[in-house]
């Protein structure tokens, strides 16, 4: 595939030319996951299902059997979107797989990238999936040089694989356990140093205005926003067809009120989800430390004016990522302080279950926002 034009740049710094990884050669994650599968055997059986699937359809539906045609035609129709999927899922799979038999690769390349201290760590990340990317496709357990797609796979594999055994004090051998410790140290440290940065950046000025000052209230803002996910759209669009492929306009008319039933639990279901649940953006490590530092700097114990003024802070951040959407943005100073009360601050605890997301390593900077607070 053509490295021209796909090429992406990093919206907050400047990339190294010498990391290569599939970010730099595809348009998307998706595009990248897809030309993935086809070097497996899984498309392969899928093809043959979809196959099997089309062998069987003139016969099913020359019979007097309707609702076994109409299952036919449904499998048939929903194979073309489950295809792609199922083998993405299966990629994943073996890529997870993969990294776990190969931490101590995993750790050597991380203690190795980041034992300068100058690295920064989105940048850092994406040298350490370059280079298992490399080692994998050399050594023969990867067919392609595209395992990892970007540094942020190699973060949430490090932190299952070696941040979770230390800090969570598992069973290790003394060779592997003191390997594992030196590379968390190592990574320790620079997220340390990237606090200490964010801490004295003053160049992204904070928002005029929270959405508090412009929506009713946080549902109808949420609301508001999530009407425009195009998810749930998709889906329904793509149910039409079946319903002008039955036979009378009785069968069609009891389709089509099961196909919008169906479209309208599937939009309440994700309305409930953006109502209910918690702020979205706050994910990315570099974006969890930014706040935590935003917090130190702010010091807003329970004041809540001084938690609108962390919100702002933390808005205007986001806004410079042009991947961050309306909702994924702080409401106001309570939904601030609510999530680092809720979200970050029960992590001093030790117990963690989600590897998505910066946990273990950020603890020390927690307890350091927590002591500044007050809360």
């Amino acid at each position: 595939m053509s490295t021209e034009n796909m090429e992406k740049t990093d919206y907050r710094g400047c990339e190294d030319a010498s990391v290569y990884i599939p970010k730099k050669n595809f348009r998307s994650a998706f595009t990248w996951a897809l030309y993935e599968s086809t070097r497996s055997y899984e498309p392969y059986v899928m093809v043959g299902w979809f196959g099997g699937l089309l062998f069987c359809l003139p016969y099913v539906i020359s019979s007097s059997y309707f609702f076994l045609s109409t299952v036919t035609v449904i499998l048939l129709l929903e194979s073309v979107m489950l295809v792609p999927l199922i083998c993405m899922i299966c990629r994943g799979v073996r890529a997870r797989s993969l990294v776990s038999r190969s931490t101590k690769a995993l750790a050597e390349a991380t203690e190795e990238v980041f034992s300068s201290d100058k690295e920064t760590l989105a940048i850092g990340w994406d040298k350490v999936a370059s280079k298992l990317n490399r080692k994998f496709y050399n050594a023969g357990d990867w067919k392609t040089p595209y395992c990892l797609f970007d540094g942020s796979h190699c973060e949430i594999f490090f932190r299952c694989y070696v941040l979770k055994p230390i800090y969570e004090e598992e069973e290790l051998d003394g060779c592997e356990k003191n390997r594992l410790r030196s590379a968390a140290s190592i990574y320790q440290q620079r997220i340390v140093d990237q606090f200490s940065r964010d801490k004295e950046d003053t160049s992204v000025l904070a928002e005029d205005n929270l959405p508090a000052d412009s929506h009713h209230s946080i549902y109808t803002w949420r609301l508001k926003n999530s009407l425009r996910s195009v998810g749930h759209k998709v889906w329904f669009v793509s149910m039409l067809p079946q319903v002008f492929l039955d036979h009378t306009w009785s069968l069609r008319l009891i389709h089509m009120i099961v196909v919008i039933l169906m479209f309208v639990a599937l939009s309440t279901t994700s309305i409930g989800i953006t109502l209910l649940g918690n702020t979205l953006s706050i994910t990315t490590t570099k974006d969890r430390i930014r706040l935590l530092a935003a917090i130190s700097n702010v010091a807003p114990g329970e004041d809540s004016e001084l938690w609108d003024v962390v919100a702002k802070r933390m808005n205007a951040y986001l806004n410079e990522d042009p991947n961050v959407t309306g909702v994924q943005r702080f409401f106001d100073g309570k939904e601030c302080c609510s999530f680092f009360e809720k979200q970050l601050k029960p992590l001093m605890s030790g117990r963690n279950k989600d590897y998505q997301v910066a946990t273990y390593e950020i603890i020390p900077l927690i307890t350091s926002a927590a002591g500044s607070s007050s809360v």
